[in-house]
C-alpha cells in the first residue's frame, strides 16, 4: 500500500466520521432526515450555504439556507 494513499485515506475517513457523528446528532436533535443532517453538518463545517427549497435546513442556526429562484 502506498503510504501517501494510506495517509490521505485516513484523513478522509477522519473528516467523514466527524461529519457523520455531527449529522447523527443533528438528526436526533432536530428530527430531520439523515441526508439533510449530513448536508447541514458539511455546510456548517465548511461555512458554505445550502441552496434548497427544504425549510428543514432553517432548524440549524449554524447553517445558512438560500432559497433557489423558481
Amino acid at each position: 500500500c502506498d503510504q501517501r494513499v494510506a495517509v490521505l485515506l485516513r484523513e478522509f475517513l477522519h473528516v467523514v466520521h466527524g461529519h457523520l457523528d455531527d449529522a447523527l446528532r443533528r438528526c436526533t436533535d432536530k428530527g430531520v432526515h439523515l441526508a439533510d443532517a449530513y448536508l447541514a453538518a458539511c455546510a456548517a463545517a465548511s461555512g458554505e450555504a445550502i441552496a434548497s427549497f427544504d425549510r428543514d435546513f432553517e432548524k440549524f442556526k449554524d447553517v445558512k439556507r438560500i432559497e433557489p429562484k423558481k
